[in-house]
């Protein structure tokens, strides 16, 4: 059984509550009999009678069993899972087994900011290209679908961007927010010694890339609780900013009203409401990276916007470490640029925070022809898809800065 301390505490990364994982309870699916669940209906904020049954919950019982559980548990089996006190969702395996929690990615967007197709592309290319230069591995977990039911978050992704995507179409606007993030564990291999002696247990904490396809209207209550509790967690945050949305000479402008101040708004709420270290005199210390997405429309026809540097639409590589420099000098030129432009609502919640990037970034890396939900993609080429996520690895010590030559 593995040992724990008595005074530590992890969260679900469903519900976001805090408990002693000692004393979470079981799903027991060596039982034939099924049962309503109260607690889980009520997480779904449906009747009992409405939700779906599921197997029975095996609860720690007895005096002496909850006194063990602060300093011993046992693992976490195929026919015996580990679930949450509050809300009864099944927990990840490396959550449940060793009671580590991995650091929270959180990433945010409203609607038309292109948080769908980031998700659609980040995934696989995370898979694919950064997983060699970056030597990292992506495990999908389990979560649930609409229905209440447990699903893969392979199956969700499929569901929600990859078909659209392996069909050569832009993946739709998010209609409201979906309180079914999608799971996934990155694993990083390669660390180097200088790395380990600086961050000694960094390479033994998992990373969650938890993703709530939030579209930022139409809130209730409970959703608002648990996407503020997700970002107040978050030991580093994505946001996604959609540039049509505040106005740039050269281009188009589809919304009326800008959104990004209601996006640094949203993370500054949900801090000074559920974070304890939050203080209103003082820096948030969260990692912020912030990401003007669909770059590509900077550039129209082909040329920059006046102003923007050349460089900034450049594809950065990151084998043999991340490429800090060209991350830096990006970020140094997307301020002058939003400076000169007189975006000041940005620049001036930047200062809320201690230690935050820009970053520019295209999904598709050109723009979609049509229409949603009928827009057809000519070709799939991703600008800097995974530099913001890589910058905050970074920056918790997950992964080392490739070296300059001298």
């Amino acid at each position: 059984m593995p040992f724990t301390f008595p005074n530590s505490k992890v969260f679900c990364p469903f519900c976001f509550h805090e408990f002693h994982i000692g004393h979470a309870p079981f799903r027991d699916y060596s039982d034939n009999h099924k049962e309503k669940d109260p607690v889980q209906a009520a997480f779904f904020d449906r009747r009992v009678e409405e939700h779906p049954d599921n197997y029975p919950v095996k609860e720690i019982q007895g005096f002496w069993h909850k006194l063990i559980g602060y300093f011993y548990y046992s693992r976490s089996l195929d026919k015996k899972r580990r679930i949450c006190p509050h809300c009864h969702m099944t927990l990840p395996n490396t959550l449940a087994n060793s009671g580590k929690q991995g650091n929270v990615i959180a990433v945010i967007g409203y609607r038309n900011s292109g948080k769908g197709n980031f998700f659609g592309v980040l995934i696989p290319s995370l898979r694919t290209r950064y997983a060699k230069e970056i030597s990292l591995s992506l495990e999908a977990l389990d979560s649930y679908n609409t229905d209440g039911k447990m699903a893969n978050s392979d199956t969700l992704y499929r569901e929600r961007y990859g078909d659209n995507l392996e069909q050569m179409m832009a993946v739709p606007p998010t209609p409201k927010i979906s309180l079914s993030p999608m799971l996934y564990c990155l694993k990083l291999d390669k660390f180097t010694i200088w790395q380990r002696i600086l961050n000694p247990f960094s390479h033994h904490r998992p990373v969650d890339l938890i993703l709530f396809d939030a579209a930022g209207e139409g809130f209730a209550e409970a959703e608002i609780q648990i996407h503020s509790s997700y970002i107040s967690h978050a030991s580093g945050i994505i946001i996604l900013l959609d540039p049509t949305s505040y106005k740039l000479r050269g281009m188009r402008n589809t919304i009326n009203q800008s959104e990004y101040f209601d996006t640094f708004a949203t993370i500054t709420n949900a801090m000074a409401r559920y974070n304890p270290h939050y203080r209103k005199d003082k820096q948030v210390k969260t990692p912020l990276a912030v990401v003007i997405s669909k770059f590509d429309e900077l550039r129209p026809d082909g040329q920059p916007l006046e102003g923007l540097h050349e460089s900034v639409f450049y594809d950065h590589c990151h084998a043999q470490g991340f490429n800090k420099k060209a991350v830096d000098e990006t970020s140094e030129h997307l301020y002058d640029f939003l400076d000169k432009r007189e975006i000041k609502d940005v620049l001036a919640n930047l200062k809320q925070y201690s230690n935050w990037k820009l970053f520019g970034m295209a999904s598709l890396g050109h723009p979609p022809v049509g229409h949603p939900p009928d827009a057809n993609l000519q070709s799939i080429d991703p600008i800097n898809i995974a530099d913001p996520l890589l910058w905050i690895l970074y920056e918790l010590g997950h992964i080392a800065a490739k070296k300059e030559k001298k």
